[in-house]
């Protein structure tokens, strides 16, 4: 799999982890398994994955310098965190309409490297280039 994406296995396992934490792929070790999705890619969205890999990106907020004193990060974020629940919940709503069946009939449309996107719900351009 990680050969299939130019990447490292460990990539692959850290990303597959919290997947299969999240009851959306189950693994099945020795001759023949494998990973596989836990339910039809139709009823896997975007979104799914997407909490299921960010829920242990570290949410922390440091403390920063202010004209020589230290600023709390309370402070900061208590700015900051309103506009970051908008910009996330912006972003979820679109991945909520774009499935995991959606994803592989676009990458399976065109094997020629250029992947269109026309007709899923965030696409703004036609066509996305994948290296």
């Amino acid at each position: 799999m990680a050969e299939l994406v130019n990447t490292n296995p460990v990539v692959i396992r850290r990303i597959l982890g919290p997947l299969r934490e999240a009851g959306l792929v189950t693994s099945q070790p020795g001759p023949g398994g494998g990973w596989r999705l836990s339910r039809p890619p139709a009823e896997i969205t975007l979104r799914d994955v997407y909490r299921a890999i960010e829920e242990d990106r570290p949410r922390g907020h440091e403390a920063v310098e202010v004209d020589g004193g230290r600023m709390h990060s309370e402070c900061l974020y208590g700015v900051l965190s309103r506009c970051y629940r908008e910009a996330e919940a912006t972003l979820e709503a679109k991945l909520a309409q774009v499935t995991v069946a959606d994803v592989i009939r676009a990458v399976r449309s065109d094997r020629s490297g250029a992947v269109p996107f026309e007709g899923l719900p965030f696409a703004e351009e036609h066509v996305v280039r994948m290296k």
